[in-house]
């Protein structure tokens, strides 16, 4: 029997992200077998001395500093990074979070709610926060609005006898104190968004109402211990664990590495207290859009929403498309295919019986609705949902372009 290889783990197991990617390793480990894993929460100094001693044959690893890579580099030992602090990045084969991603969902997510005044808080030193309030300034921009990156020197001072603190803590107090609100923040991660609501309400802001703040990795020590509980974008870290040791196993085998970082999608994102606001000027519009979400779309149509306003119809679609850019009945759709695309995602429940659940009269009307949007039925949603390769709209758009043979709805009948 072939003795299993050595293979090397470093991640602070501290965080949610690495718990997650070392969940996605160990489910690889599972499928495939043959690796002998020696873990450590640390990366010393000298941490590459003892891999010829002890055969081994490939790392994974959280690259924080430049030095570790060269070391990396000049052991010889396949490795693949998992971190995306380093700018430039480390010459290392990688598999990230999509950056950009999360800050393009993190965008949508607020102008889905009718913000219209947004905010980024990151670390300006590391590359995943650069992408993140890059991917988000962008989105923003694409709907007609400004966002406004923090820190930023030189642009924001806090109020007069405000506390005194680091220069990343000064720049957010500054940028709370002055800019419009209802503000919509989004926050590179869980720890510099419990930071921004502990911030915001020294200043005697309110969270959410007049704050809502937005970060990722959904940490659930920082989220449910924060001063008001965070919401948060949930990455795919089982599936870039997995892909990471995927990787890892070509590149021991002599295969080449890629040119370019791995990139996985991130998942959703999870609302909980400091985002649960609607930020709509319009009274009308805002208590339809809040009584279709708390129905989740269910058994909703237009006539539903007018007995609920004062509005005739035609003033009700003008008003809608004034506050959100879109018709009632598409919010309407709009909620019903996101409850469905959490169900899928979530549970095994059958497509038929989930198609009721969110108000669809029969599966294949959902099918339709899901191929329309994204070019996929329910059932391959589900799949691909679970491990984390969802296209955008945007994405099945191009790909259906060039695939005319795309997924046919009435392919998804048989229920699963």
């Amino acid at each position: 029997m072939a003795e299993n290889q050595s293979v090397r783990l470093y991640a602070d197991v501290v965080y949610n992200y690495s718990r997650g990617v070392l969940r996605g390793i160990a489910d690889y480990a599972k499928m495939h077998g043959g690796w002998d894993f020696n873990f450590s929460s640390t990366t010393e100094p000298d941490f590459t001395s003892t891999f010829a001693r002890d055969n081994v044959k490939g790392v994974i690893i959280q690259i924080r500093r430049q030095e570790q890579a060269e070391k990396l580099l000049a052991s010889g030992v396949a490795a693949v990074n998992i971190s995306n602090v380093l700018s430039p990045r480390a010459a290392l084969p990688a598999v990230f979070p999509d950056d950009l991603a999360t800050g393009r969902m993190a965008a949508d997510y607020f102008l889905e709610r009718g913000f219209r005044n947004f905010a980024f808080f990151g670390w300006p030193d590391q590359r995943f926060s650069q992408l993140r309030g890059e991917g988000f300034a962008e989105e923003i921009a694409k709907a007609g609005f400004t966002c406004i990156l923090a820190p930023n020197p030189g642009q924001f001072a806090p109020p007069a006898g405000g506390p005194n603190a680091d220069d990343n803590r000064v720049q957010r107090i500054g940028a709370l104190s002055s800019l419009p609100r209802p503000l919509a923040v989004f926050c590179c991660n869980d720890s510099c968004a419990k930071e921004t609501v502990r911030d915001a309400i020294a200043l005697g802001l309110q969270v959410p109402d007049q704050v809502a703040v937005l970060g990722v990795d959904d940490d659930e020590i920082h989220c449910e211990l924060s001063g008001v509980q965070l919401s948060s974008i949930r990455l795919n870290t089982e599936q870039i664990g997995y892909e990471a040791a995927a990787l890892l196993a070509k590149l021991i085998a002599g295969e080449p590495a890629p040119p370019e970082p791995i990139l996985i999608s991130p998942l959703e994102a999870i609302t909980r207290r400091s985002s649960d606001v609607l930020a709509l000027a319009d009274g009308e519009v805002a208590a339809a859009v809040r009584f279709i979400r708390d129905r989740g779309g269910r058994e909703i149509n237009v006539e539903d929403l007018l007995s609920r306003t004062s509005l005739s119809r035609r003033s009700l679609e003008m008003r809608f498309r004034k506050a959100l850019g879109r018709s009632p009945y598409q919010e309407i759709r709009r909620v019903q295919l996101e409850r469905a695309k959490l169900l899928l995602s979530k549970t095994d429940r059958p497509v038929r019986e989930i198609a009721d659940a969110c108000g669809f009269k029969e599966a294949r009307q959902l099918s339709t609705a899901f191929h329309d949007q994204i070019g996929l039925t329910p059932r391959q949603y589900r799949r691909r949902s679970r491990r984390g390769s969802v296209p955008t709209a945007e994405s099945a758009a191009t790909q259906a372009a060039a695939d005319p043979a795309s997924p046919n709805p009435s392919s998804d009948q048989k229920s699963d």
